[in-house]
């Protein structure tokens, strides 16, 4: 079942936005725009306001503001007869802003509050704390509120032998958002920020509802395309279609031996050939091989299987706009129909921009990825 109603039906609606700091609307606000993907990076957003709209934010006023400056983003969709309902796209920090002076105006960027985290060097190993207990210590310390997933193994197996001596180390180049990445990434979790919430949860369910997009391009009977998208793109990467394996090797301090474990999409178990008029292409796999410390046999596997998944959604890409829609966010799926070929199918978000403007109202530009439905999913050996 679809979270929405992909047949189109012509409406009108009013698109309203707002930009909020310390608890006080902007003046000014012309635009913005939002996008975040899902590879353990913070959402950036570009916002722009006139400076003369207000005296008390002329130009004058941003150049004086230090770099603790953080927005709130609001989108507002007013229906026919319909109360308008606010949004909260997003919320971040203020890095870079620029000013135009012929056009009495200045454009502000910056990136969500894993921005808080990421400027945070740290050499803490929290040997003995569990994964969640440590996404939710290191949101408090930033007043940020945690939404996680319990988990109860401590994250010091992940460290291997010598920890302290090691993270001590390595402390110049770690940072509190690339050690809760790294987490992560081990637990097979999602880490994101949605407003002042730091969230903390496994990875999106590839068969939950999905937000269908719909494209029928014109034949003879429909003269020109139909859908509730548009601009749509269709990218295959047969580099990618190939047979792939995964190997990851480790050694389990706890048990003094090296571990390793194998995952394969496709003919990947032996070399494939394919024929054709001008003679036959020996497919040959490829092989990737990680190395990760102080992970048990199952942990192996489920780090393979989730590594090989992440390098063969590559092989189909689409890309497409559309009008803004709040439900759609990057741990969302998104099934693709009406094109008639294999790219009508179910995809993963990669990344999703939002922009709010006077100019083109409330629109989205998605790019998702996933391999061919025809191939083997991804199996271990």
């Amino acid at each position: 079942m679809a979270i929405n109603n992909p047949t189109v039906t012509p409406a009108l609606r009013r698109i309203h936005a707002r930009a909020v700091c310390d608890g006080r609307p902007l003046p000014g606000l012309c635009g913005f725009s939002w996008t975040e993907s899902t590879h353990y990076t913070p959402a950036t957003f570009s916002a722009i306001f006139a400076t003369n709209a207000d005296k008390a934010t002329s130009a004058k006023w941003w150049d004086a503001r230090d770099n603790g400056m953080t927005i709130d983003f609001w989108a507002g969709v007013e229906l026919p007869g319909a109360a308008l309902v606010w949004t909260r796209i997003g919320t971040g920090c203020v890095d870079t802003h620029s000013f135009s002076a012929a056009m009495t105006r200045v454009e502000a960027q910056g990136r969500d509050l894993a921005a808080l985290m990421i400027d945070q060097r740290t050499a803490e190993t929290f040997q003995n704390r569990s994964a969640s207990e440590v996404v939710a210590e290191v949101a408090g310390r930033h007043a940020l509120s945690a939404d996680v997933t319990p988990t109860t193994a401590p994250i010091g197996r992940y460290w291997g032998d010598h920890t302290r001596q090691t993270r001590a180390q390595s402390a110049s180049e770690t940072t509190e958002w690339d050690l809760l990445v790294r987490i992560a990434e081990m637990e097979g979790f999602d880490l994101y920020m949605q407003g002042r919430t730091l969230h903390f949860h496994p990875a999106i369910d590839p068969n939950s509802p999905p937000w269908v997009a719909r494209f029928r391009p014109a034949d003879s009977v429909q003269v020109t395309p139909e859908g509730n998208i548009h601009d749509l793109r269709m990218i295959r990467r047969f580099a990618l279609a190939k047979p792939v394996t995964v190997v990851v090797r480790s050694f389990d301090s706890r048990s003094g031996q090296t571990v390793s474990a194998f995952a394969s999409f496709g003919a990947a178990a032996r070399d494939t050939s394919i024929g054709g008029e001008h003679g036959t292409v020996r497919l040959r796999q490829t092989r990737y091989t990680y190395v990760r410390a102080n992970l048990t046999q199952d942990q192996c596997q489920t780090m393979a299987n989730r590594l090989l998944n992440n390098i063969v959604k590559h092989e189909r890409s689409i890309a497409f706009s559309a009008p803004g829609e709040m439900r759609l966010d990057p741990r969302v799926m998104v099934r693709l129909d009406g094109t008639g070929t294999d790219f009508d199918q179910v995809y993963y978000i990669d990344s999703i921009t939002k922009n709010v403007s006077f100019d083109t109202g409330f629109s989205m530009d998605v790019m998702a990825k996933n391999h061919s439905p025809s191939s083997d999913d991804a199996a271990s050996e």
